[in-house]
């Protein structure tokens, strides 16, 4: 085989490897996975919902509603929704989509803090759910903060970053 021949052979071999990488390798833009599609994913993940409350954006009342877990300026949210025990327990699944990933790191924080609070109430009302808590996983990913306080949260996390390529 001639010089010419391997480098047209090493050209081609990198080309293609290119073209795989950029249609299969490359990671999901957040923003085009929808917010109900992670909802019903992370839901169903967590198991039984049935002591489950769900709200979201599409709420008359979603800024007043979205306070409760996140205290940052409502302007910055694109979608969210938020699941939580009706029991009493500490089970909860917050997902908000953010205009940047700066405001996902907002909300990152704001949903720390209300974790703090969660643990403090449970420390002194419920401390048979503190295990869920210190479990919990809150991060940003791209655009979204994600708060999931579950026994099975590292389950969830995995489906939530299957979805949005993370």
């Amino acid at each position: 085989m001639s010089i010419k021949n391997k480098v047209l052979s090493v050209i081609c071999v990198v080309m293609l490897f290119t073209l795989v990488c950029q249609s299969g390798c490359a990671k999901r833009n957040d923003a085009s996975v929808d917010i109900d599609t992670l909802r019903d994913a992370m839901l169903e993940s967590f198991g039984d919902t049935a002591d489950m409350t769900t709200v979201d954006s599409s709420f008359e009342n979603a800024e007043e509603l979205f306070a409760y877990a996140c205290d940052i300026d409502y302007s910055l949210v694109r979608s969210y929704f938020l699941s939580y025990s009706t029991l009493g327990n500490a089970d909860e699944i917050a997902v908000a989509q953010l205009e940047s990933e700066d405001s996902a790191k907002l909300a990152q924080k704001a949903f720390q803090k209300h974790l703090e609070s969660r643990k403090k109430l449970f420390r002194q009302y419920a401390p048979e759910q503190l295990k869920r808590t210190d479990n919990a996983k809150i991060f940003a990913s791209g655009n979204y903060a994600v708060l999931i306080i579950a026994d099975n949260a590292e389950e969830i996390k995995k489906v939530f970053e299957e979805l949005t390529g993370e």
